[in-house]
């Protein structure tokens, strides 16, 4: 009856319509087996049923069609059961297993023609299970491929299908249309997840089918299994980090590990470890290790696709240090403590100095408040016991051991907090979770007499070591509702009004003019120039929205922020529509930044780093990176023409090899550059601030052996950092 079952992506199904088909059935059919449990029961009007099914074993609900149609069953109280739909002739035609014991639930099935239709309860635990299937239209009436996954060869090993570039066009009853890509939003619009199935050819290798599910609607293509094209690997390179500390390291970090692949005795493959945790290269199918790091041997397996595996050890040791003692404490030392929070302690201005048991010490300068990491390990700070006011003792730990300060902890010095502007935001739909401060100004008044202002320009603060943000004391209901804001053990309250929306769904109807972007780039409100939605009332009505001439405000509010291009392809764009949501889908294309060069060191503040950037496609632009900072931290967004907008994030006052800069997260890369003044531009040989076909040239002439190089040659004109100039450099210039 049920064919081959891998992999069940969907489960969870919501959807909800007015029941209009009715439970029925003799029992005369040839399927099911076994007699229903409402034979010669009609079931009421509403099309509702309710039963228990018994500790392990199936029950049959029979149900009359009515009509051709897409029907959705919605299950209460399903308990960790299966459930499958049958025809009399007993093909299946829709299934859903509820393993994670979802309380409510549908299963939709697309009916063809007026016939009984079964519903198969499985209950495979010790356990009775009561309940509740109720019978309804979908909303959804059709959905149709509008591209299939641009995946269709895979090696043997694979039991599921990437629906990488899989896209879906789902049509309602009442005429809207939504586009689904069900590998960037798992869920469709309302909620409904994706089913497949695998096919496999007999021998493991060959032609198979993938087979796909959603709404009742089914959809296959043929898809190839392929023999794997390695036999062994061998290690290159052993991972960065080989010795850990039991009791001061938890997990083992495989960065660095360097694993070649081979058929034979060829190389195929080289595959680089490059985080501890998501960044496994796709080959790896399991990693295997000791539970609790020992002293000594601690094994480590890793298994590729086709059980080629490789066996190394990582070395537990004895922690080197013997002691640790605070030459000068940290310039905080007082914190007020209140009712229901403190802060952590911060360790900056602290001198500490580390004693090894080889008899040797280290002094360390303490810079950052949280994070201090010395030869791979942290210096963390905490409360020894829960603080109070009075005197509290705080633990500095290092590889094992520990050395204590005291804190004074005092009652905070406020009078109270109260707002002297409202935030901008007071209305709410229900549904919506987070207060939004933004716009908002909190005096902080001091027993002293002197107060703090506090400016909300996102949904909250931080201010001063403390987090400032609203928050609803229970459920909001419609009408007012309390907000909460507090701050160092004071409190206010202001007012929101929660309304429900007469939104009931929202389909892009044209989409934005620009569709595609750069990955990492930014889509910024103007982006969206061209986009229309379709809005559908509750009342039925329905209006079209055009983005710009309302300035990208609905009702009032702003339906949409700003968003990242993180994956070559298709990626997803939210918009808020008073209470609702829909989804834009754009393309992300490929790019990327190679190389960059130092044309610009920040000033004392951190500000104007200025970057030139050259890309795979073998050209190049200039950036200045300049941003607000706050707590050390600054972002921003940079326009590049004919490559579009940028994200990006300063780190102030980071170090690198002794010297102090600020670090450029920006095209998913790390540009550490250094206080200043001007710098070198990497491949400007001749120093006229270009790069040009001279400072080619003149690399190639010291490639050569034509030309003997300087030591500012070499500075220079050694853009791949190997020690030399040579053509590599001369091409890259």
């Amino acid at each position: 009856m049920k064919r081959i079952l891998s992999i069940v992506i969907a489960l969870a199904m919501l959807i909800g319509a007015a029941p209009l088909a009715v439970f029925a059935g003799d029992g005369e059919d040839p399927f099911p087996p076994v007699d229903c449990l409402n034979k010669g029961d009609p079931m009421r009007p509403e099309g509702s049923f309710n039963d228990y099914a018994r500790a392990n074993s199936t029950v049959y609900i029979d149900f009359y069609s009515g009509r051709e149609d897409v029907y959705a069953f919605e299950v209460t109280g399903g308990g960790n059961l299966t459930w499958a739909i049958y025809d009399s002739e007993g093909n299946q035609l829709s299934y859903y297993d509820n393993y994670r014991g979802e309380p409510n639930f549908t299963i939709y099935a697309r009916i063809p023609q007026r016939v009984d239709v079964y519903i198969a309860v499985t209950n495979e635990s010790s356990y009775s299970s009561f309940f509740t299937v109720t019978n309804t239209y979908s909303e959804v009436t059709n959905v149709e491929v509008v591209s299939w996954p641009t995946t269709r060869d895979y090696l043997r090993h694979y039991s599921y299908v990437r629906t990488d570039g899989l896209m879906l066009k789902l049509t309602y009853r009442d005429g809207m249309t939504a586009m689904w890509c069900p590998s960037v939003e798992w869920r469709s619009p309302d909620g409904v997840e994706l089913e497949q199935h695998i096919d496999f050819p007999d021998e493991g290798m060959g032609e198979g089918t993938a087979h796909f599910s959603c709404y009742g609607f089914n959809f296959e293509f043929p898809i190839t299994f392929v023999d794997y094209n390695y036999d062994g690997a061998r290690i290159l390179r052993m991972p960065d980090k080989t010795e850990y500390i039991p009791g001061v390291d938890y997990e083992f970090d495989l960065t660095g590990l360097q694993v070649q692949l081979t058929k034979g005795e060829t190389p195929v493959e080289t595959l680089t470890f490059a985080g501890p945790y998501e960044g496994y290269p796709e080959p790896v199918y399991t990693v295997s290790y000791p539970e609790d790091i020992q002293v000594g041997d601690n094994y480590i397996m890793i298994v590729f696709y086709n059980v080629v595996q490789i066996d190394f050890t990582l070395t537990g040791i004895e922690s080197p240090v013997s002691s640790i003692e605070l030459l000068k404490d940290p310039d905080k030392t007082e914190y007020a403590i209140y009712g229901g929070g403190f802060p952590y302690p911060e360790l900056t201005g602290a001198k500490l100095r580390i004693h090894y048991k080889n008899g040797g010490s280290k002094d360390v300068d303490v810079t950052d408040p949280y994070y201090t990491d010395v030869d791979g390990h942290s210096i963390n700070a905490f409360f020894a016991a829960y603080p109070t006011i009075g005197k509290n003792v705080v633990n500095v730990s290092y590889c094992g051991v520990t050395c204590s300060y005291v804190v004074d902890g005092v009652a905070p010095n406020i009078d109270n907090i109260e707002f002297n502007v409202l935030p901008e935001k007071l209305e709410y739909y229900l549904g919506e979770d987070q207060i939004d401060l933004a716009g908002a100004s909190l005096y902080i008044n001091y027993t002293d007499g002197t107060y703090d202002e506090v400016l909300f320009d996102v949904p909250g603060a931080y201010f001063d070591g403390y987090d400032i943000w609203g928050y609803l004391d229970s459920e909001p209901t419609l009408g007012q509702n309390p907000v909460r804001v507090s701050y160092k053990g004071a409190s206010t309250t202001f007012y929101v009004t929660y309304k429900e929306s007469d939104v009931k769904r929202v389909s892009v109807a044209r989409e934005p003019a620009k569709t595609h972007y750069p990955v990492t780039g930014y889509v910024q409100r103007e982006d969206l120039a061209g986009l229309k939605l379709d809005i559908m009332h509750t009342d039925g009505t329905k209006e079209t929205w055009d983005y710009s001439e309302n300035n990208g405000f609905y009702a009032g509010e702003r339906v949409f922020i700003g968003s990242y291009v993180r994956y070559e392809g298709y990626n997803s764009l939210h918009l808020y529509v008073g209470g609702a949501d829909t989804v834009v889908y754009i393309v992300g294309d490929h790019f990327s930044v190679t190389e960059t060069a130092i044309v610009e060191r920040p000033n004392a503040e951190g500000n104007f780093a200025r970057i030139r950037c050259f890309t795979d496609d073998g050209n190049q632009f200039e950036i200045t990176f300049v941003g607000v900072f706050e707590d050390d931290v600054a972002d921003g967004i940079a326009t590049v023409p004919a490559y579009g907008s940028f994200g990006y994030s300063l780190w102030r006052n980071a170090e690198q090899n002794g010297e102090l800069g600020v670090m450029i997260y920006c095209f998913d890369r790390q540009i550490f550059v250094p206080y200043g003044g001007s710098d070198v531009m990497k491949g400007d040989m001749d120093g006229d601030g270009e790069i040009s076909v001279n400072d080619a040239l003149r690399a190639l002439r010291i490639a050569a052996k034509l030309v003997q190089p300087t030591a500012e040659d070499i500075q220079i004109g050694d853009v791949d950092s190997d020690g030399d100039i040579t053509v590599n450099d001369a091409l890259k210039i």
